[in-house]
Protein backbone atom coordinates (compact mmCIF):
# COMPACT_ATOMS: atom_id res chain seq x y z
CA UNK A 1 0.00 0.00 0.00
CA UNK A 2 1.31 3.44 -0.91
CA UNK A 3 1.29 6.00 1.89
CA UNK A 4 1.19 9.79 1.65
CA UNK A 5 4.94 10.04 2.08
CA UNK A 6 5.47 7.88 -1.01
CA UNK A 7 3.25 10.14 -3.09
CA UNK A 8 5.29 13.28 -2.45
CA UNK A 9 6.05 14.97 -5.74
CA UNK A 10 9.53 16.05 -6.60
CA UNK A 11 10.18 19.69 -7.50
CA UNK A 12 10.69 18.68 -11.12
CA UNK A 13 7.30 16.89 -11.23
CA UNK A 14 5.57 19.88 -9.64
CA UNK A 15 7.17 22.17 -12.25
CA UNK A 16 6.04 19.94 -15.13
CA UNK A 17 2.59 19.54 -13.62
CA UNK A 18 2.19 23.32 -13.34
CA UNK A 19 3.42 23.81 -16.91
CA UNK A 20 1.01 21.21 -18.26
CA UNK A 21 -1.93 22.81 -16.46
CA UNK A 22 -1.02 26.26 -17.79
CA UNK A 23 -0.58 24.86 -21.28
CA UNK A 24 -3.97 23.10 -21.08
CA UNK A 25 -5.67 26.28 -19.94
CA UNK A 26 -3.99 28.30 -22.71
CA UNK A 27 -5.02 25.77 -25.36
CA UNK A 28 -8.58 25.85 -24.08
CA UNK A 29 -8.85 29.66 -24.01
CA UNK A 30 -7.19 30.23 -27.39
CA UNK A 31 -9.11 27.38 -29.06
CA UNK A 32 -12.52 28.44 -27.78
CA UNK A 33 -11.84 32.07 -28.67
CA UNK A 34 -10.80 31.10 -32.20
CA UNK A 35 -13.91 28.91 -32.49
CA UNK A 36 -16.11 31.84 -31.43
CA UNK A 37 -14.52 34.12 -34.01
CA UNK A 38 -14.84 31.48 -36.75
CA UNK A 39 -18.49 30.86 -35.87
CA UNK A 40 -19.31 34.57 -35.85
CA UNK A 41 -17.63 35.18 -39.21
CA UNK A 42 -19.25 32.15 -40.84
CA UNK A 43 -22.84 33.18 -40.11
CA UNK A 44 -22.94 35.65 -42.97
CA UNK A 45 -21.50 33.15 -45.47
CA UNK A 46 -23.91 30.26 -44.79
CA UNK A 47 -26.90 31.63 -46.68
CA UNK A 48 -25.01 32.25 -49.91
CA UNK A 49 -23.27 28.89 -49.66
CA UNK A 50 -26.57 27.07 -49.18
CA UNK A 51 -28.01 28.68 -52.31
CA UNK A 52 -24.98 27.76 -54.43
CA UNK A 53 -24.95 24.19 -53.10
CA UNK A 54 -28.69 23.76 -53.77
CA UNK A 55 -28.16 24.89 -57.36
CA UNK A 56 -25.28 22.45 -57.85
CA UNK A 57 -27.22 19.48 -56.47
CA UNK A 58 -30.32 20.34 -58.45
CA UNK A 59 -28.39 20.42 -61.70
CA UNK A 60 -27.49 16.74 -61.47
CA UNK A 61 -23.75 17.33 -61.59
CA UNK A 62 -23.25 15.49 -58.31
CA UNK A 63 -24.87 12.27 -59.57
CA UNK A 64 -22.92 12.40 -62.82
CA UNK A 65 -19.63 12.90 -60.95
CA UNK A 66 -20.44 9.98 -58.63
CA UNK A 67 -21.11 7.69 -61.60
CA UNK A 68 -17.79 8.67 -63.20
CA UNK A 69 -15.95 7.97 -59.96
CA UNK A 70 -17.64 4.58 -59.70
CA UNK A 71 -16.62 3.69 -63.28
CA UNK A 72 -13.01 4.68 -62.68
CA UNK A 73 -12.36 3.13 -59.28
CA UNK A 74 -15.42 1.32 -58.05
CA UNK A 75 -17.32 1.80 -54.81
CA UNK A 76 -14.11 2.31 -52.81
CA UNK A 77 -13.27 5.33 -54.95
CA UNK A 78 -16.69 6.84 -54.25
CA UNK A 79 -16.28 6.23 -50.51
CA UNK A 80 -12.79 7.77 -50.54
CA UNK A 81 -14.09 10.84 -52.37
CA UNK A 82 -16.98 11.18 -49.90
CA UNK A 83 -14.54 10.91 -46.98
CA UNK A 84 -12.28 13.53 -48.53
CA UNK A 85 -15.22 15.89 -49.09
CA UNK A 86 -16.30 15.43 -45.47
CA UNK A 87 -12.79 16.00 -44.12
CA UNK A 88 -12.28 19.13 -46.22
CA UNK A 89 -15.66 20.47 -45.06
CA UNK A 90 -14.44 20.36 -41.44
CA UNK A 91 -12.11 23.28 -42.17
CA UNK A 92 -14.66 25.72 -43.61
CA UNK A 93 -17.34 28.03 -42.25
CA UNK A 94 -19.35 26.91 -39.22
CA UNK A 95 -17.86 23.42 -39.18
CA UNK A 96 -14.46 25.01 -38.62
CA UNK A 97 -15.77 26.40 -35.33
CA UNK A 98 -16.90 22.93 -34.24
CA UNK A 99 -13.58 21.43 -35.30
CA UNK A 100 -11.70 24.05 -33.27
CA UNK A 101 -13.83 23.33 -30.20
CA UNK A 102 -13.20 19.58 -30.43
CA UNK A 103 -9.46 20.00 -31.03
CA UNK A 104 -9.04 22.51 -28.19
CA UNK A 105 -11.00 20.29 -25.77
CA UNK A 106 -8.92 17.27 -26.78
CA UNK A 107 -5.61 19.15 -26.47
CA UNK A 108 -6.50 20.69 -23.12
CA UNK A 109 -7.85 17.38 -21.85
CA UNK A 110 -4.61 15.64 -22.82
CA UNK A 111 -2.55 18.25 -20.96
CA UNK A 112 -4.73 18.01 -17.84
CA UNK A 113 -4.60 14.21 -17.97
CA UNK A 114 -0.80 14.19 -18.23
CA UNK A 115 -0.58 16.64 -15.33
CA UNK A 116 -2.84 14.34 -13.31
CA UNK A 117 -0.62 11.34 -14.09
CA UNK A 118 2.30 13.12 -12.45
CA UNK A 119 0.50 12.73 -9.10
CA UNK A 120 1.19 9.01 -9.09
CA UNK A 121 4.63 7.46 -8.81
CA UNK A 122 5.62 4.85 -11.37
CA UNK A 123 4.92 1.25 -10.43
CA UNK A 124 7.88 -0.35 -8.75
CA UNK A 125 9.53 -3.40 -10.24
CA UNK A 126 9.97 -5.02 -6.85
CA UNK A 127 8.00 -8.18 -6.42
CA UNK A 128 7.35 -10.30 -3.39
CA UNK A 129 10.21 -12.38 -2.14
CA UNK A 130 10.87 -15.25 -4.50
CA UNK A 131 10.12 -18.73 -3.15
CA UNK A 132 13.13 -20.60 -1.79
Amino acid sequence: MVGPADRALSDRDRFHQKRLRWLGAAILVVGLTAAGVAYHRAQSDDWATALVRAGTLASGNAKRAENQLKELGGKANVLAADFQDWFVSLWHRRRLAGTLVVLSLAGAGACFFLAHLLNYPPASDHHADPPT
